[in-house]
């Protein structure tokens, strides 16, 4: 009655082998409470699947499978599913410089605490991108990405993770990302998001900088 915070467990189990191929499986559960006057809690217990393949030095290929089950106590008792599937390849060029285009499908499906029909809920979302960027071990990491995302859920009322924040419609979005390690004990670093579509309600951008400091 009297905390508030989160906790997260996860584990990992890896494989890779010479030939380029790597399987990891990665368990995780959270555990989320905040001090409110809804009583918010939120529990999640996850199966992340990861499988690639190093074509070569500049070529690789990989997949990843998501696997959620989701309880939200909050003004009323929810209850989903996630499977989370991407496809993606990799291009390294010219000592640094990357492209990566993907694809990916999310389908969330659950009921809340009303144990009626009406109750019940199901989206689907669509994501293409393509994403740029420089990545320099110990001296710059920078990317941006543009991405398409499409849902539809029918107009069913669901909960805000179910879709990860996208609404009914289609969103385009676009993040820049900048980190710069000034030395061995300092780094800088600048992110930039810019979201728009018919299913947002207006242009939404959000910038944020941080500095680290390491000792």
């Amino acid at each position: 009655r009297t905390t508030s915070g989160r906790m997260e467990v996860g584990g990992l189990v890896d494989w890779q082998h010479p030939s380029g191929v790597s399987l990891a499986y990665k368990p995780g559960a959270s555990f989320d409470k905040k001090l409110s006057s809804i009583s918010y809690y939120e529990t999640s217990y996850s199966h992340e699947f990861d499988a690639g393949y190093r074509i070569n030095l500049d070529h690789f290929v990989g997949a990843t499978l998501l696997i959620q089950e989701n309880e939200l106590s909050a003004m009323q008792e929810w209850n989903w599913d996630i499977y989370d599937g991407t496809l993606r390849y990799r291009f390294d060029f010219l000592q640094g410089f990357y492209v990566q285009p993907l694809g990916r499908y999310r389908k969330g499906e659950g009921s809340d605490d009303t144990g009626s029909e009406l109750g019940e809920f199901e989206s689907d979302l669509w994501e293409t991108a393509l994403r740029v960027g420089y990545d320099k071990q110990k001296k710059v990491n920078a990317f941006a990405n543009f991405s398409v995302v499409q849902v539809e859920s029918d107009g069913d009322v669901i909960p805000y993770q179910v879709m990860a924040g996208y609404s009914d419609g289609r969103t385009y979005r676009f993040e820049f990302s900048l980190s710069v390690d000034l030395n061995d004990f300092l780094s800088m670093g600048c992110h930039y998001i810019l979201r728009f579509g018919d299913a947002e309600e207006n242009i939404f951008q959000k910038l944020s900088t941080e500095a680290r400091a390491y000792f």
